[in-house]
């Protein structure tokens, strides 16, 4: 994989996995903890991971939190959660419900690929190969759920597109989905999330 996709895929790997090894752990991550052991890759290059870190696990378990509750609340019986520019994220392994809605995970082919070797598989745990920019994935979205409640997640990819794509993406999607909650991060170290929530 190419040094600056692995940057953006393992840092973020390895800072939840040291955040889980310390004994006041604001977030446990058993899954990080097992691939950066498992991955065949000089993760030392890297240094230290402490930049951020308290910040970045504080962010994860809110959003972790909130994803649980919006699993609990049973407005429809197909809740979809869907973690654009997916990485290496283990959320679904790490909430305690997720076997009770249907996670997708999207990111570029080569991510998902990698993705699918490290992670096991899960008929509530889908992966699609493409950008966030193109819309079939959408429309594919509303075929298998017809009836599905959304919950839209981009945490820390829409710093590598411009001004112009985010924009696409933020003004097709809830086109799409009228009735999704969406959840849109700038950055992993960057200013606060900026949610925009449309609930049913």
């Amino acid at each position: 994989i190419k040094d600056n996709i692995a940057e953006t895929l393992f840092i973020p790997l390895l800072s939840r996995a040291h955040e889980s090894h310390r004994k006041d752990a604001i977030l446990k991550d058993p899954m990080a903890c097992e691939l950066v052991e498992k991955i065949d890759y000089d993760f030392a290059k890297f240094g230290k991971i402490t930049m951020s870190t308290t910040g970045t696990a504080i962010r994860l378990r809110h959003f972790d939190r909130l994803v649980q509750r919006f699993i609990d609340r049973k407005v429809t019986e197909d809740p979809v959660v869907v973690s654009i520019g997916c990485g290496l994220d283990s959320r679904f392994q790490r909430v305690s419900n997720h076997n009770q809605a249907t996670f997708y995970e999207l990111d570029l082919p080569e991510v998902i690929n990698l993705r699918e070797k490290l992670f096991p598989a899960s008929a509530k745990d889908l992966t699609i190969k493409g950008s966030m920019l193109e819309t079939d994935w959408m429309d594919m979205l509303r075929q298998k759920h017809p009836h599905g409640r959304f919950l839209f997640l981009a945490e820390g990819v829409m710093m590598y597109f411009n001004e112009e794509q985010v924009k696409s993406v933020i003004q097709t999607s809830p086109n799409a989905f009228p009735d999704a909650r969406y959840i849109l991060i700038s950055s992993i170290n960057g200013p606060p999330a900026t949610p925009t929530s449309m609930n049913r």
